[in-house]
């Protein structure tokens, strides 16, 4: 019998004291879509998916998918790991592959009644060895800026969440996802801008997640640290 212990494991889900349930998959775990079903029978509140996971399925295996969440009473409010297969960051950037991928990534969430995006996959921004990180940080300005107009047309936020040190090279503080956010929404200004701490908590567009109370905080060696700094254009 799948218990709610092993259903937590093969997600790759750490148990939080929050007030809701949450299912969350990964790539390699077992079927979405029976995982999708028994997250509904131990009556979890929302469900989790990897963007990147969905944008990868098949049009056939993403109707299917589609009609389980249409007739589910779970969620799919807020989708992880928006990017894994492209780079945002580095010589080998492909802009016209990145806005393709983005609209088609965000039609299926979109879709799928999503409603937040999170960017945190380490692998599609860390600054390779040698390469300009000043380059690198204008490279994600850049992409956010196509990114969130694409995203705001489809009623979605795109939230940027630091990473430990361990796993990425660059964004590991909410004082560091602040500034991006500010830089992408107020071009020319933001640098300019202090990017302590006190004054990123006071933007009012990580409103989303402390009002929704997801905030989450890194444990052990396979966490994820501070807050998710909430990106909307304008």
């Amino acid at each position: 019998m799948l218990t709610r212990r092993a259903l937590l494991a093969g997600l790759g889900a750490a148990v939080l004291p929050l007030p809701a349930k949450q299912a969350r998959w990964r790539s390699g775990s077992a079927d979405r879509l029976t995982i999708f079903e028994k997250a509904e029978q131990f009556g979890f509140d929302y469900y989790e998916p990897a963007a990147a996971a969905v944008a990868a399925l098949s049009d056939q295996a993403f109707a299917d998918f589609a009609r389980r969440v249409s007739k589910s009473r779970i969620e799919c409010e807020c989708f992880n790991s928006f990017i894994r297969a492209l780079v945002v960051v580095g010589p080998a950037v492909d802009r016209d592959a990145l806005t393709a991928y983005v609209n088609s990534a965000l039609d299926r969430c979109h879709a799928l009644g999503g409603t937040i995006v999170v960017w945190g996959a380490a692998g599609s921004r860390n600054v390779p060895e040698g390469f300009p990180r000043e380059r690198a940080w204008q490279q994600m300005v850049a992409f956010l800026r196509m990114a969130a107009p694409l995203a705001e047309s489809r009623d979605i936020v795109i939230a940027i969440e630091p990473l430990r040190k361990q796993k990425s090279n660059i964004i590991n503080t909410g004082a560091e996802a602040f500034r991006l956010v500010r830089e992408v929404s107020h071009p020319g200004r933001g640098a300019r801008r202090s990017a302590d701490s006190g004054d990123g908590a006071r933007c009012h567009r990580a409103s989303a997640f402390y009002r929704s109370g997801r905030s989450r905080v890194a444990e052990g060696s396979g966490g994820r640290s501070g807050v998710r700094a909430v990106l909307r254009q304008g």
